[in-house]
């Protein structure tokens, strides 16, 4: 099931249960079962995974979050919460910011849109991208910081630098071309 038919099946439609009626605030940690308060209902877990709990669905934020894939979080916010102003006071919440790792999720998230952007190269490679191959030999999704390379770099670009001239050569034997 797509993370929108999720949404769509076990959040209430235009989130009228995000707000607390009495005094017309957003909801942070009520929203969640692990904060959970009998007079509201929660609709979310501070789990990796989806909870169902008495018979109710509490959807995982983080693998929300995960499979939203959107760095702005703008996206994520709309579809989650129909709401920015809401998502930024859930991650100011100190209490929920400790339980979420928020910030941790932002690095996991941002290795695996690199890891996508990475495997996409390797396919379009293998398809005989000349561009995609250049970038990955050339270790483009890694940049090296400013300054003189370390001894260690320098050492570690010679060897692969021997060793794909040695694969060319060979190539280029058995091809009868050298």
């Amino acid at each position: 099931m797509s993370y929108k038919e999720l949404l769509e099946s076990n959040l209430p439609p235009d989130r009228e249960g995000f707000i607390e009626p009495d005094v017309n605030k957003y909801r942070t940690q009520s929203l969640f079962w692990e904060y959970r308060n009998e007079n509201v209902t929660s609709y979310f877990t501070t789990q990796k995974r989806d909870r169902v709990i008495d018979g109710r669905l509490h959807l995982s934020l983080y693998r929300l979050y995960m499979e939203i894939a959107d760095p702005t979080e703008y996206l994520f916010a709309q579809e989650v919460f129909q709401d920015w102003e809401q998502w930024e006071r859930i991650t100011k919440n100190n209490i929920l910011a400790g339980r979420l790792r928020i910030p941790q999720w932002r690095t996991e998230l941002e290795l695996k849109i690199r890891s996508m952007g990475i495997q996409a190269n390797i396919m379009e490679a293998k398809d005989g991208n000349v561009a995609a191959g250049k970038w990955l030999a050339e270790r483009k999704w890694n940049p090296r910081k400013a300054g003189a390379p370390s001894k260690n770099e320098v050492i570690r670009e010679m060897k692969i630098s021997r060793q794909l001239d040695k694969e060319t050569e060979d190539d280029l034997q058995r091809l009868g071309i050298h």
